[in-house]
């Protein structure tokens, strides 16, 4: 969220910049995510694109304070009922999984309430993919018996039978078997009782076989088209519209190459103070992660400043350099060795740039509100 722009002609509109939407860099991207497995509980920003519908009775009663506050962003409580845990799981870099202990001789029923249209914008033949972290094989001493378990599709409120499609576990299109990060994948014409355009439940009904406790984990599932689709590392959450790191297709390790440079269709000014909310998630150790904001770049000149915050278990570093159009010249850097950043917390990266001076902070956020500095650059 960029305020106090200034742009070079006053109408406000942009000569020469780089503003091509996401969806034209990265046109094979789509796909729909299904299930995200969230609690709920993310803040988004309002933005004056939303405040200008809104009527006077949305504003009355409301203080600056929640105006900047923001609100729970749709699609992030999707109504989950009877997990052992749901929401950011330590074990998978802080993405999202839901976990239900099962027990041979105790099945158990986990629901979610949520609606979704999965077939306007997948009108061609298209997959439903769940991913499974540390599945039982089979050969497991205690596993799902994937011949009783079943994924439940509904557009009734009660799972009524003319309105719900019951899937076996064994029904998945890729192999289950073997277990370990596994993806489970069918052909959505299977679905043929309910309503594609207004699912309102999903429901698994988890049976143990064997002897002992198994815990089932589930961490996305998405509906991806047949053909013509790319997974990538790093990609928009469809319920939220955030932009963050994609749970793997294959449900195996992360890659940890680089996910390069994504233009985002928004204004570039040239006099800016902008703010950047973001989580750190988990703390790499012996590699960083990376935010990085360029500012007054364009296509003919590429002439423009850079501020970079890195991030590991040792320490976080804010850096500002100057590309001049051959080379990268570094300004200043904070001091290595400090400034490690809590896991799994959000932050706002703040930075001001008006003529030739430039500044940038880190800051903690509450809720989408700029809170005390942590620290910053001179």
């Amino acid at each position: 969220m960029g305020i106090n722009d200034s742009f070079e002609r006053h109408a406000g509109n942009l000569v020469g910049y780089s503003t091509g939407p996401i969806t034209t860099v990265l046109p094979d991207r789509r796909h729909y995510d299904l299930r995200t497995f969230s609690s709920g509980g993310r803040i988004i920003p309002w933005t004056m694109l939303q405040m200008e519908l809104w009527n006077y009775d949305h504003f009355a009663g409301k203080t600056m304070l929640q105006m900047e506050a923001g609100d729970e962003a749709s699609g992030t409580n999707e109504g989950w009922t009877n997990t052992t845990a749901i929401g950011r799981d330590s074990a998978y870099r802080y993405s999202n999984t839901l976990r239900r202990d099962v027990t041979v001789g105790t099945p158990q029923t986990v629901t979610s309430t949520f609606s979704d249209d999965i077939l306007t914008d997948f009108t061609g033949p298209a997959y439903i993919e769940l991913i499974l972290r540390a599945f039982p094989a089979q050969a497991a001493a205690v596993r799902l018996d994937l011949a009783n378990s079943f994924i439940d599709f509904t557009s009734s409120p009660t799972y009524a039978a003319g309105q719900t499609d019951s899937i076996r576990f064994n029904q998945s299109l890729t192999s289950l078997t073997t277990g370990g990060n596994v993806r489970f994948r069918i052909d959505r014409s299977l679905l043929t009782n309910s309503t594609l355009t207004n699912l309102t439940g999903i429901r698994f009904r988890l049976v143990a076989a064997g002897t002992g406790t198994m815990t089932f984990i589930a961490s996305a599932m998405r509906v991806v088209p047949q053909t013509g689709y790319t997974f990538r590392e790093i990609d928009v959450n469809t319920k939220t519209q955030v932009l963050e790191r994609s749970v793997p297709q294959s449900g195996g390790s992360e890659p940890a190459s680089v996910f390069g440079m994504i233009y985002f269709n928004s204004g570039t000014p040239i006099d800016t103070e902008y703010y950047a909310r973001f989580n750190n998630g988990v703390n790499p150790v012996g590699n960083d992660n990376r935010l990085i904001l360029a500012f007054r770049y364009s296509d003919t000149d590429q002439d423009h400043w850079r501020v970079t915050l890195s991030s590991r278990s040792t320490q976080s570093r804010l850096s500002i350099d100057h590309w001049d159009g051959s080379s990268l010249v570094n300004v200043y850097a904070t001091p290595i060795n400090t400034n490690i950043l809590t896991a799994n917390k959000p932050y706002i990266l703040k930075v001001e740039l008006f003529g030739d001076q430039i500044k940038a902070g880190i800051y903690n956020a509450i809720g989408s509100v700029i809170g005390s500095l942590v620290y910053e650059t001179p």
